[in-house]
């Protein structure tokens, strides 16, 4: 199949979905289909990224492969519509120790560029909320960042700030519950 011309024959769900199912059924493509979101003019890197995200809902194992060359990916990224399918990919995926320090570099960066789009920048804070599960004593500097977030900006990126807010002080108190049992 000629991956390149299946991706622009078609921006549906139902073309990613057929996609998916063609590379799951050789999995040699996978290396294709990551070409193409490094190395391929717009709008094929942000389809193929749809596409490889469509796989790792469903296998998040097929990422480990890609995963050191993704972190990198997203800086490089021309466009927030490829980066913020990668983001997700990240998000759904289980963190890489030897790229936390990056990513949050990456995502604090981003989420304070109100250059950035609404998604890229929510996208940030979910990940900096997942880094901070794993280093809880970055809570309270995630903390402050959603501070920032005030009534001017997008009611999506309040919502987020809500419900973040509140995992981040469920997991605050849990965690002190757990010291003081200790």
């Amino acid at each position: 199949m000629d991956l390149e011309k299946q991706l622009l024959a078609d921006l549906s769900k139902g073309n990613v979905q057929f996609v998916s199912n063609v590379i799951l059924n050789d999995l040699n493509l996978l290396d294709k289909l990551w070409n193409i979101i490094t190395s391929s003019p717009a709008p094929l890197p942000m389809r193929a990224a749809w596409t490889m995200q469509q796989i790792i809902e469903e296998f998040p194992e097929l990422l480990n492969k890609y995963y050191s060359r993704l972190v990198p990916q997203i800086e490089k990224c021309p466009d927030d519509s490829t980066r913020k399918v990668l983001m997700k990919m990240i998000i759904l995926t289980e963190l890489k120790e030897k790229h936390i320090n990056k990513l949050y570099d990456i995502c604090y960066r981003y989420f304070l560029d109100a250059k950035r789009s609404l998604a890229v920048r929510a996208y940030s804070l979910e990940i900096l909320y997942k880094i901070s599960l794993k280093y809880p004593e970055l809570s309270n500097e995630v903390l402050l960042l959603l501070d920032l977030i005030t009534e001017e900006d997008a009611p999506a990126l309040q919502a987020k700030q809500r419900l973040l807010r509140k995992s981040i002080f469920k997991n605050i108190t849990r965690n002190e519950k757990q010291n003081h049992s200790n």
